[in-house]
């Protein structure tokens, strides 16, 4: 997921410049990826009870070969390079928004921060390596089609990886419970033996 977004946010400005679209019709289109990411959030959650947050996840991975292969024929059509913008901008805000409710499912609560933290691993060395292959392959080759082809496969990968994801939740050990302490106003007070001094017996207090 991380390898080609993270790319294409920072290159479809130049992409649409570089096919003869003006620069302020090429700004709005990184808008249009923007505003379709809100609306994929707000969309693919709202049907997650029904359909699954499962199953909607795989859908927001396959959105992005379909895109890329949408930019790879666009050319200098704007309207095609805006439908791209559109299913790529849906599709990475529908796993932004999944993520959080898929992962605790597959994996439980316990533990949930260390399973997010190498999740956001990977999705940082995605991000990182994903812009710095497409960068060197698009000076390399001198075009821009060998880098979309390459996000595509890419993202196509990650379908294929996760559409064997169930909707079962993956059987972990339970975790061994921590004994519980109690506060020493709920410990009850210790039996001690108290010797009475002598003569004291009867006498009022």
């Amino acid at each position: 997921m991380a390898f080609g977004t993270i790319y294409t946010f920072g290159a479809i400005i130049p992409f649409a410049t570089s096919v003869g679209i003006s620069a302020g019709a090429a700004a709005w289109l990184l808008s249009v990826v923007g505003g379709a990411s809100i609306f994929g959030r707000l969309l693919l959650t709202s049907f997650a009870r029904p359909l699954w947050s499962i199953r909607l996840l795989k859908i927001s991975f396959a959105m992005l070969p379909a895109a890329f292969a949408i930019w790879f024929f666009a050319s200098d059509r704007y309207a095609q390079i805006v439908v791209f913008a559109v299913i790529l901008g849906i599709g990475y805000g529908g796993f932004v928004a999944l993520q959080g409710d898929v992962t605790p499912h597959l994996f439980g609560v316990a533990g949930i921060g260390s399973v997010l933290g190498r999740l956001f691993f990977c999705y940082g060395i995605g991000s990182m390596i994903g812009p710095i292959a497409m960068f060197f392959l698009l000076e390399s080759s001198g075009g821009t089609l060998l880098p979309i082809a390459l996000a595509g496969a890419v993202a196509l990968a990650g379908v294929v990886v996760i559409w064997g994801l169930t909707p079962d939740p993956v059987l972990l050990e339970p975790a061994t419970p921590a004994p519980l302490r109690r506060s020493p106003a709920q410990l009850s007070p210790p039996s001690v033996w108290m010797p009475v001094p002598a003569g004291s017996a009867g006498r009022g207090t």
